[in-house]
């Protein structure tokens, strides 16, 4: 801050940096009880009865050896790493799978690839299967860049994790969106003519009336011998 600026410019920063502060304390604090939670969830499930075993990327794998089948969108929406401890519990309600213990985590960059339906992580550590509904869920594409999880004591697994998913700078969907202008021009509507109106046509004209011939008359004359000649 400047020396020069007025004192009351000088409280209002003061009180941006208080709020700051308890932003930071609060957001350790919700951490904290997550954590907490977390455990004693955890500390919870392992009372009840169920089989228990290892998630291996794909399968919980239970001390027989015996695979079962975890949920893909359970699997991908707790970001479950190869090593986690998992129970499968049946109740009235069916059969659930909840998370016992989480190995430490390590996070790894890479790229996304395809091959053959099924979805990989190209990286530095090697390459990882991952979910493939993870990568629907994240709307994925080949050569996406992809934050994944691994365990930090193993980092031979075949799976990972998906976290997250970035398009790659200049791809279509981070690509700013050019409008080009476009001019429309309207056409004057084109006046439309009204049809004359039809001459009346001109009464035929009556035909001459017959005059009655007068039979009578015709009978009286006669003609002399001379006028056939």
């Amino acid at each position: 801050m400047q020396d020069n600026e007025p004192q009351e410019l000088k409280s209002f920063e003061r009180v941006r940096q208080i709020l700051w502060d308890l932003q930071k304390d609060i957001t350790k604090a919700l951490d904290a009880v997550k954590r907490i939670e977390e455990e004693e969830k955890r500390k919870y499930y392992q009372t009840i009865p169920g089989v228990e075993g290892e998630f291996d990327g794909e399968f919980l794998v239970d001390s027989s050896g015996k695979k079962h089948d975890v949920p893909n969108n359970y699997s991908a929406k707790s970001r479950l790493v190869h090593g986690d401890q998992l129970k499968r519990i049946e109740d009235n309600e069916g059969v659930v799978y909840k998370q016992i213990h989480k190995v430490d985590r390590d996070k790894i960059k890479g790229v996304l690839n395809k091959k053959e339906g099924q979805w990989y992580v190209l990286t530095d550590k090697g390459t990882f299967k991952i979910s493939d509904t993870a990568a629907e869920f994240n709307h994925a594409e080949v050569n996406d860049e992809a934050v994944a999880i691994i365990p930090r004591d193993n980092h031979n697994v075949p799976f990972a994790a998906l976290d997250r998913v970035f398009k790659p700078a200049g791809s279509p969907a981070t690509a700013p969106i050019k409008i080009e202008k476009v001019e429309v021009k309207l056409s004057k509507p084109k006046s439309e003519k009204k049809p004359e109106p039809k001459k009346a046509a001109a009464p035929a004209p009556k035909p001459a009336e017959k005059r009655p011939i007068n039979k009578e008359f015709v009978a009286d004359i006669s003609l002399a011998d001379d006028d056939l000649r």
